[in-house]
């Protein structure tokens, strides 16, 4: 587990390309739905029973990210929103879509007339569970949505996929491209050039008591790398 980012709440320890926050208030609110916890910060030691298989860095190349916006399909949707958000200057859009990744006809249109201008598209999902794929062939379904050109996110929820996409943008809008960025991604971990920071940890302890806190300190090593937890 070394070099991991996770989050830690309530003696449970989340990847955080996984977690999510589940509950307004609980303090067991952080989950990894489907793929579960990595381990457990007991009283007595830490314990892990897994460890995610793929990991990225992305350089911030830029003092400002590009501007990415988030639109939601739902019943009804007739794109306007996704063209109002190119009219403001996005560089690029998440679409929260149905299901697998699919929308309705009109908001399938705005996303083909927004993709021929250039701005890139990624297809994430309001479903907390599963990747987007390109599979139903009706206008709007996935395989129509990735024939004009959109992105497909893996199983990032549209806040992390917004990141991601932020982070790729400054240095491609290649679809090809961004599309292996997404596929790769396991966590985002931001290197940042030229800033004086102190020594970085490994794991974000948050509302732990002091006994357990300090047996996860035992896991945490300085370094150079500012692991940022991506929104949840």
């Amino acid at each position: 587990m070394h070099g991991e980012k996770v989050i830690v709440l309530n003696n449970q320890i989340n990847a955080a390309r996984e977690v999510t926050k589940t509950h307004t208030s609980d303090v067991e609110t952080f989950k990894s739905g489907d793929y579960g916890f990595l381990g457990n910060a007991d009283n007595d030691q830490v314990i892990f029973y897994r460890a995610p298989l793929r990991r990225q860095y992305v350089p911030v190349k830029q003092d400002k990210l590009p501007y990415v916006e988030i639109v939601a399909a739902y019943g009804g949707a007739d794109g306007s929103l996704v063209r109002a958000a190119a009219k403001a200057g996005v560089k690029g859009i998440v679409i929260q879509a149905l299901g697998w990744g699919n929308v309705g006809v009109p908001m399938y249109e705005a996303i083909k007339e927004v993709l021929s201008k250039g701005i890139p598209v990624v297809i994430s999902t309001r479903v907390p569970n599963g990747r987007v794929l390109p599979v139903y062939g009706y206008i709007g379904g996935g395989k129509t949505l990735q024939d004009v050109g959109a992105i497909f996110a893996d199983n990032l929820p549209p806040q992390k996929a917004r990141l991601l996409l932020m982070l790729g943008l400054q240095t491609t809008s290649n679809a090809d491209a961004l599309q292996k960025l997404k596929n790769d991604v396991s966590h985002i971990e931001i290197i940042l050039n030229n800033a004086a920071l102190p020594a970085a940890c490994d794991i974000v302890l948050i509302g732990l008591h002091p006994p357990v806190v300090g047996e996860i300190l035992q896991e945490i090593k300085p370094g150079t790398v500012f692991p940022w937890i991506s929104e949840q």
